[in-house]
């Protein structure tokens, strides 16, 4: 039996972005940097509110820290997938100009016989 079929330079990219999306080790890498980075501006403002000390920052500072902090933590969580999934995507690029298109790309065909599976590129 013969499969031919040409393997484009989206078709790659599709691949490996669905790999990323469904795939259960970036599935939890992504999460967990998107909790990391939602929660590092509160921590800022705790560590900062302790070293500073109670007594010297008011209510100002409170109201002052949930004003900017709030729309930078919203911002984070729900911008931060559409960066990684740009950062996986320029990656793969990457990778692919790096191995040479000649390699990965082209025209194929696939050879199913009985006892093994030939493949033969342009």
């Amino acid at each position: 039996m013969k499969f031919t079929f040409d393997l484009t330079e989206q078709d790659y990219l599709d691949f490996n972005m669905f790999t990323v999306k469904n795939y259960q080790f970036y599935r939890r890498q992504r999460k967990l940097l998107r909790i990391i980075l939602t929660l590092i501006p509160f921590g800022t403002g705790l560590i900062f509110w302790l070293l500073e000390g109670a007594e010297r920052l008011g209510v100002d500072f409170i109201v002052g820290f949930l004003v900017a902090m709030i729309p930078l933590s919203i911002l984070f969580w729900f911008g931060f997938p559409k960066f990684f999934d740009a950062t996986m995507l320029r990656n793969a690029k990457k990778i692919l100009f790096k191995e040479g298109k000649s390699n990965i790309l082209g025209k194929r065909s696939l050879f199913l016989e009985e006892d093994k599976i030939r493949t033969v590129t342009e």
